[in-house]
């Protein structure tokens, strides 16, 4: 129904503000009626094949998938700063091991590779289509609004784009920013969430728990009653330092609150985030998360060298021994400075985690980056600081991108191997499948065509 009144709220906006458009000069283009405000519009579309292999240890269950997805969306003129956008995205399930078949010896479920389709049916390997873009947005003097259907990110609701798909949000947007002014700031009400992996649009307290749940067993079935997120964010930014503070209430649940701050000039970059949440007191909270009064919190700091086309990297961050750090894993993944790709940290309490990184611009075609990671966990047998049971690890990682010019501007190939190695010789396998001992590759290809640079990233990499 939200969808449907959307559409139909295009030409009552536009017919709102002047009985009959008057010719108009918006992006180049003369607009004389309504017909051409839809019809001078664009067409944009993404093309994404994915491949991605786990290989376990020992005796435990290998996996392999290859999806191929298609995104068609278009996108209105602009007239009077109003603008529609709609979009969609199909992917198939070209072949893949049996992901719905727990491993023999642990009765684990594949981690990785469902991500590429729908983890809610991880049967389902062709009727994976799902409404993603259907918003209409407002733009004047370097103020947006955008309300509808819609991709996000922020340090908590974000992307996550590591999958075919990304997260998607439903809800009212707003941000200021004017590149020639010190100040910006963003905010917005999230009330429908569309996560990656999954093909349906959910309410929040439909969403929450989606993924894999914790060792809890007698929270299966349960899902915390929430409305939405309301969030917002102050930025300053002024001769290399940025400032950002920001704060994300999830209604009925819980409070996070985030300071981040860089600065950097010709050869240095330094950065921390200090970070801070605390329960909300209700029944809803305590019965999904088992805890009550709850406080956590996180601090992150790097420091970086640049050099002539790349920069080094080292970075440590301190989870608090309060309480476990949370953050819905189905809106989002942290954005600690130590974050690589195939792990979070969320779930986890009295954590510390350090890491080194490079990053390199070999050509203006080729971006490398490599980095390692040491993660000293709690006890994954510890389900009060260790919710999903993640034993500590040593990680690797190499990511290199390649960008075609010339006829196939627009495409790009990537790769991402990621290796993790338990830190202790004895683990049990059911702590060891899918997380540690481990090794992770990821052959992705993607081609996308009219796409703006305010979509980079948009799910759109």
């Amino acid at each position: 129904m939200r969808e449907i009144l959307i559409l139909l709220a295009f030409p009552v906006l536009l017919l709102a503000q002047e009985h009959k458009i008057d010719t108009i000069q918006e992006n180049n283009q003369e607009l004389h009626t309504l017909s051409d405000f839809f019809s001078k519009g664009r067409i944009k579309g993404h093309f994404r094949t994915y491949f991605m292999s786990t290989n376990n240890n020992k005796n435990l269950s290998d996996y392999y998938a290859i999806g191929t997805g298609l995104g068609v969306g278009y996108e209105t003129s602009v007239y009077k700063g109003l603008q529609g956008v709609i979009s969609g995205f199909i992917i198939h399930n070209i072949a893949s091991s049996d992901l719905s078949e727990p491993d023999p010896l642990t009765g684990a479920l594949n981690r990785y590779e469902i991500g590429l389709f729908d983890i809610e049916h991880r049967d389902n390997k062709h009727d994976l289509d799902r409404l993603e873009e259907l918003y209409i947005k407002y733009t004047n003097n370097n103020h947006t609004l955008i309300f509808g259907k819609q991709f996000l990110e922020t340090p908590v609701l974000n992307a996550q784009d590591s999958r075919m798909r990304p997260n998607l949000f439903e809800g009212l947007t707003y941000e200021y920013f004017d590149p020639d002014k010190k100040i910006n700031w963003s905010g917005g009400f999230i009330y429908r969430f569309s996560p990656r992996s999954t093909v349906e649009w959910y309410n929040t307290t439909e969403t929450i728990g989606l993924y894999n749940k914790s060792r809890h067993e007698d929270n299966e079935g349960i899902n915390p009653d929430s409305k939405g997120v309301l969030y917002g964010k102050i930025g300053y930014k002024s001769n290399g330092l940025i400032i950002d503070i920001w704060d994300f209430y999830f209604e009925n649940l819980i409070n996070n609150s985030l300071f981040t701050s860089t600065y950097e000039n010709r050869f240095l970059k330094v950065g921390v985030q200090l970070f801070y949440q605390y329960s909300v007191l209700s029944n809803s909270f305590e019965d999904f998360y088992h805890e009550h009064d709850h406080q956590s919190g996180y601090i992150s700091v790097m420091g970086g060298y640049k050099l002539k086309k790349g920069m080094v990297k080292a970075a440590y961050t301190r989870i608090s021994e309060k309480g476990q750090f949370l953050i819905p894993r189905e809106y989002g993944k942290e954005k600690m400075f130590t974050t690589m790709p195939r792990e979070r940290m969320e779930g986890i309490a009295d954590a510390h985690a350090y890491n080194l990184s490079a990053d390199f611009e070999i050509s203006n075609s080729i971006d490398l980056r490599t980095s390692l990671g040491y993660y000293n966990l709690p006890e994954p047998s510890d389900s009060v600081k260790n919710r999903y049971g993640l034993p500590s690890f040593y990680q690797g990682v190499v990511d290199f991108n390649y960008k075609f010019h010339g006829f196939l501007d627009g495409m790009e190939a990537h790769f991402l191997l990621t290796h993790k190695l338990a830190k202790s010789d004895k683990i049990e396998p059911e702590y060891e499948i899918n997380k540690v001992n481990m090794t992770n590759f990821s052959i992705i290809l993607n081609y996308h065509f009219n796409q703006s640079k305010q979509e980079d990233y948009h799910g759109h990499k």
